[in-house]
Order: structure tokens, then sequence, then C-alpha cells
């Protein structure tokens, strides 16, 4: 499904795609794997998001973690 309905992945000729995943964890970690945070900012408040590696549909498409964004 992944690869009738969206750009191929970024061609060796230059051609970039770029997919953004967007929704909650169990959608987004099925297409693209999870989000993890990095520790606690020194004034307590959240660290910031990591994309971490790439997983599920978007990878078995053939994707690289360098064509998707997670948020």
């Amino acid at each position: 499904m992944a690869k009738k309905s969206l750009p191929p992945p970024t061609s060796s000729d230059g051609k970039s795609t770029m997919i953004f995943v967007c929704g909650k964890d169990g959608f987004r970690d099925m297409w693209a794997g999870p989000i993890a945070r990095a520790p606690p900012l020194p004034d307590g408040s959240k660290g910031p998001k990591i994309q971490g590696e790439l997983l599920g549909l978007l990878k078995e498409a053939g994707y690289d973690a360098s064509d998707v964004f997670k948020y």
C-alpha cells in the first residue's frame, strides 16, 4: 500500500522524498516506529524528541530514516 500511495524513496539521482508521519503512538509506530525523548532538561522540562530508528511499514517499503520525519 505504501509503495502504491506514496512517492518513491530518495533516489540515487538526487530526487529527494520526505514523508511526514503524525498521529497517535500506535499509528505512528506502525508506519515509522516510535519517537524517543532525551532526558529531562535541568529546569525540569521534558527533553527534546528524538526521531529514533526508522521501523514499520515505511522501512519495509524501502524508505530510509532521512526520508521520514515523525512527530
